[in-house]
């Protein structure tokens, strides 16, 4: 008796929208603050000429991180790299912030400084083509950014804004700084609808009464803000990120 055997399709992997280094065009990616809920999220456009240290100041400005610790962008390798790749380089392409101090230094291949200012956007997505991106900021509370690289626009495009940078849509607050990370920021959000619906906020061995003083009395707007985790200013984050590019926009 014959059986018949199943074929397996293997669906051919997302590929990156082609970015030309040489000329300007808009570029629109959506940013997941990583493993938290309810769910924080931004889309926003940039020019492509923007540089990768300006691109991590808006990345931060759009999730309430005040550029206060060391960041990395981490692009993963393409499979034809991967197999050329000795078991000691690092499994991915990083762009990171160095410290006078620090004891890392970029090697030009696998690591690079985020302050150069010749790795443009285009420059780099045109180097390492990639669908997702990584952004990474503050090693010790491990907040993590996932850039989804949606799509390239024409500079002149009526889907784009006259404007650039650009946040079209969002949800959520952002992070607090220093608070813990995400178990810390879901412990602080927990405590200002606790006491704003006056159930009692006791000591369980984490601190809660000096915690929640602490976010008082150093990030008064997130105590507010963080009664509605869900919301988000568009207006205000647009205000905040525009003038962190000069655009030469023809208006």
């Amino acid at each position: 008796m014959e059986t018949s055997k199943k074929t397996t399709v293997k669906r051919a992997k997302p590929q990156p929208p082609k970015v030309e280094p040489g000329e300007e065009q808009v570029l629109q990616f959506k940013l997941t603050l990583d493993d938290f809920k309810p769910r924080i999220w931004r889309r926003v456009q940039v020019s492509s000429q923007a540089t990768m240290l300006q691109f991590a100041h808006i990345v931060m400005e759009l999730f309430q991180m005040e550029n206060a610790h060391l960041y990395a962008f981490t692009f993963p390798e393409t499979e034809e790299k991967k197999k050329r790749r000795s078991m000691f380089e690092p499994p991915c392409v990083r762009i990171e912030l160095f410290t006078e101090d620090d004891w890392s230094e970029p090697d030009g291949k696998k690591i690079f400084d985020v302050e150069d200012p010749s790795l443009t956007l285009a420059t780099v997505l045109d180097r390492f083509p990639s669908k997702k991106i990584n952004f990474e900021y503050d090693y010790g509370d491990g907040w993590g950014v996932t850039i989804l690289f949606e799509k390239v626009l024409a500079k002149d495009a009526k889907a784009a804004a006259k404007e650039l940078p650009c946040v079209l849509k969002g949800e959520g607050y952002g992070i607090v700084e220093d608070c813990g990370g995400l178990w810390g920021l879901a412990q602080l959000i927990d405590l200002v609808h606790r006491r704003a619906t006056n159930q009692p906020i006791e000591d369980t061995g984490y601190d809660e009464p000096l915690r929640l003083k602490w976010l008082d009395d150093l990030f008064p707007e997130a105590a507010e803000a963080l009664l509605t985790p869900e919301a988000f200013d568009i207006d205000a984050a647009n205000e905040a990120i525009r003038p962190m590019i000069p655009h030469s926009s023809e208006d």
